[in-house]
């Protein structure tokens, strides 16, 4: 929605973000309902962005794309994050996953797109329900610090009907 207020010129700065702080009465209704399972980390974070339409000196990444779809197959997915890698030419992706227990969408992903360079965020954060904007700052980092990233997809799922994909690019 704030993405829409700036593309449609309601808005030039919007700050954005996302929080999550875990304590025992959470962490055991979470588990409870299945939401955390025996091999995630629980996980708790802050992350606040400004966007904005106006390009600055201290730009560093660019909001290209931001797509949420439910209840789909994650051959759907493949197509949108194959459609952004044939216009974008993506050099990284991030994906929502712990490197020791990846979640089958992001194999799929992954091998469906063959980007050498991923990212496995949640080894990092654990699980939370905002942890897509850690990994928004992550990608926000890598393309700042690393020139020779341009193009970075970000790809979370939540009980493999729930799906994010967010590109940014270098300005």
């Amino acid at each position: 929605m704030l993405f829409l207020l700036i593309k449609d010129d309601d808005a030039q700065h919007v700050l954005v973000g996302g929080v999550d702080e875990i304590i025992d009465d959470s962490f055991d209704l979470f588990t409870r309902i299945g939401y955390l399972k025996p091999t995630d980390i629980a996980g708790e974070g802050a992350s606040f962005f400004v966007l904005s339409d106006v390009k600055s000196k201290d730009c560093f990444a660019e909001l290209k794309s931001i797509e949420f779809v439910a209840n789909t197959e994650i051959a759907n997915i493949i197509s949108k994050a194959n459609a952004l890698n044939h216009e974008y030419s993506i050099d990284a992706i991030i994906v929502g996953s712990h490197p020791d227990h990846v979640h089958q969408n992001d194999q799929d992903l992954i091998a469906a797109m063959k980007i050498e360079n991923t990212i496995f965020y949640k080894q990092l954060c654990g699980e939370y329900a905002t942890s897509s904007a850690y990994a928004f700052a992550t990608a926000n980092t890598l393309l700042k610090e690393n020139k020779s990233v341009k193009n970075v997809l970000i790809y979370n799922q939540y009980a493999n009907s729930n799906h994010s994909l967010i590109l940014l690019s270098a300005c």
